[in-house]
């Protein structure tokens, strides 16, 4: 059996970072540009870039709240 979840984390004012925004900083990190990121991952270089500018426009909000995990 294989148990797979799903992470999403939304603030009060509606933003969210989910696995997949995740998965797309790590795999941008690795592969050191946008256009590779988005082949790896099979997504159009418009879906990367708009998730990235909506990360990079929200980071601050992510990094300054306390996050409350609910189970």
């Amino acid at each position: 059996m294989i148990l797979q979840s799903q992470l999403k984390i939304t603030l009060e004012n509606g933003v969210s970072l989910s696995d997949d925004d995740i998965e797309l900083l790590k795999a941008l990190k690795e592969c050191g540009s946008i256009i590779k990121t988005a082949k790896n991952m099979k997504i159009s270089y418009k879906t990367a870039w708009d998730a990235l500018n909506k990360i990079n426009k929200n980071s601050e909000l992510f990094t300054s709240k306390k996050i409350k995990v609910v189970l």
